[in-house]
């Protein structure tokens, strides 16, 4: 004789397991500080596989650290600094191209600056100096390599 389906569990015992089991992912797959958020839950009977769905979405919101923009005299925005992405940072070769396009989808460095200067800068990150059509330093930026990522951008000071 074919035993009774168990009894059905909780919503809240449910989404509690579903919250566990996110977390473990999130902590084995992503590096850094997260937060999930439970959005609204649904159950629901699937035809199909006879039995009930329980789904829950979720936000998952990642801690960052210091993150400061730079605005000129207008209010507009010339320049950043992202703490966050000095970590891991660790020097690794990282194509001239490649780098160029990181620090140009930053949309800080004008299409019409050219890459003046690429050398190893300060805790091991790649330092790219910008120049304007008349060979004007106008930004530098730091890129982690290791992680391809932009650490800042900032506008340098014009002599005197």
């Amino acid at each position: 004789m074919a035993q009774p389906p168990p009894p059905p569990i909780d919503r809240a015992e449910l989404q509690q397991r579903a919250l566990q089991a996110a977390q473990q992912n999130v902590d084995a797959t992503l590096e850094g500080v997260y937060r999930l958020e439970a959005l609204t839950p649904t159950l629901e009977w699937s035809p199909i596989e006879l039995r009930h769905v329980f789904e829950l979405p979720l936000v998952v919101w990642r801690a960052y650290g210091a993150f400061e923009v730079l605005l000129d005299d207008g209010g507009h925005p010339v320049g950043f600094i992202d703490s966050d992405k000095w970590l891991s940072c660790a020097w690794r070769e990282l194509e001239p191209a490649k780098a160029e396009s990181l620090a140009r989808s930053t949309v800080l460095v004008a299409p019409d600056w050219t890459l003046g200067e690429q050398k190893r800068g300060e805790k091991d990150c790649l330092e790219l100096l910008f120049l304007d059509a008349r060979g004007i330093p106008k930004v530098r930026v730091q890129l982690n390599p290791a992680r391809q990522a932009v650490i800042s951008v900032l506008p340098v000071e014009a002599p005197g």
